[in-house]
């Protein structure tokens, strides 16, 4: 991996294409205007999963930020209104619940709408909860109209999303994106070249024998995670650490589990929804190796070998003592 003098990517690689590869070539290509060389590698052998997509209202918000035309995007991928999502035998047998895309009633007291229908329910004189939001009496009766923009009409109550070809979708984002600049390449990935020291990827090679560098990998290649699971192998933590980063949004680790982890690049917590974070491959670890557990905890991150880069912070127990251990610098948690 090399960078450049003010450390901006210069070169992206996505592996795989896909509605997942070619969302994230467009979405880049129509951000990253200039400046920027994007490179899409995808095998026609190699089959994608062809089915209708079930999307949520920020797919609209996607599209737009494109400047997709809604119209033209329904026709391309045979596209539907989508005004909720039913659950049929989700709780239990024989009963059904029904996710509506937008909210139920419309504010007008300082006093929630939910309060007056359960007042009026103990009342006798409240019809089911779901008669009260549009999205649901809508979509029960086969109607559809975008919402409006006024806040006082009862059509401003409902949002909306799609279903549609996922293939169809695809193609669509191949054009978009490659008349952006994207290169599509052809080819399976046979070898994954990394970094000696960090592990970092820093380039792939196709069965054809050609070598493409890139200085941002991102992995679309599905179930079968070529990069993040072939070739990154990360480790897996679940169960309760009594670490304060089980909470969403953090990944717990702890100094224990870094030091045993052969050479990881990346650990990936399941169960939270914790994001992925970086952490040092176990010899830039070594360092540190004396410090005891204490129950004091501390947010820190590393400095790898490369100039000017510092990783993602993470939680792990910590001795209590100098701010700084063999430049790893710390923070209380």
């Amino acid at each position: 991996m090399s960078y450049a003098a003010n450390n901006s990517i210069k070169k992206i690689v996505i592996v795989g294409g896909g509605t997942a590869g070619w969302m994230t070539a467009a979405a880049l290509s129509n951000a990253l205007q200039q400046g920027c060389h994007i490179t899409l590698i995808e095998s026609e052998q190699i089959g994608t999963v062809g089915v209708g997509e079930a999307t949520i209202p920020p797919i609209r918000l996607f599209n737009q930020s494109l400047g997709i035309n809604e119209n033209d995007f329904i026709r391309a991928t045979q596209g539907s209104f989508k005004l909720g999502i039913e659950f049929i035998n989700w709780g239990r047998q024989n009963h059904s619940y029904f996710h509506p895309f937008g909210s139920y009633g419309r504010q007008f007291d300082l006093v929630s709408l939910h309060h007056h229908w359960l007042a009026a329910k103990a009342q006798g004189k409240a019809d089911s909860l779901d008669s009260y939001c549009m999205a649901w009496v809508a979509a029960q009766q086969g109607r559809f109209a975008p919402p409006v923009t006024d806040p006082r009409h009862v059509l401003s109550t409902h949002d909306y999303a799609y279903h549609f070809d996922a293939g169809l979708y695809a193609s669509y984002l191949r054009q978009y994106s490659e008349a952006k600049g994207v290169l599509r390449i052809e080819g399976k990935i046979s070898a994954v070249k990394q970094h000696s020291i960090s592990g970092f990827i820093e380039a792939v090679q196709l069965d054809n024998g050609q070598l493409l560098e890139g200085e941002l990998f991102i992995d679309c290649s599905g179930f079968r995670g070529l990069l993040i699971e072939d070739t990154l192998k990360p480790a897996i933590r679940t169960g309760h650490t009594g670490c304060p980063a089980t909470e969403p949004g953090l990944c717990p680790v702890n100094a224990v589990s870094l030091l045993h982890t052969p050479n990881p690049q990346l650990i990936r917590q399941a169960g939270n929804g914790a994001s992925p974070c970086n952490i040092a491959p176990a010899m830039a670890m070594s360092s540190v190796t004396t410090l005891s557990a204490s129950n004091k905890r501390r947010m820190f991150c590393y400095k790898t070998s490369e100039p000017k880069l510092w990783q993602n912070p993470v939680c792990c127990s910590l001795s209590q003592g100098d701010e700084t251990y063999s430049g790893i610098k710390t923070w209380w948690l």
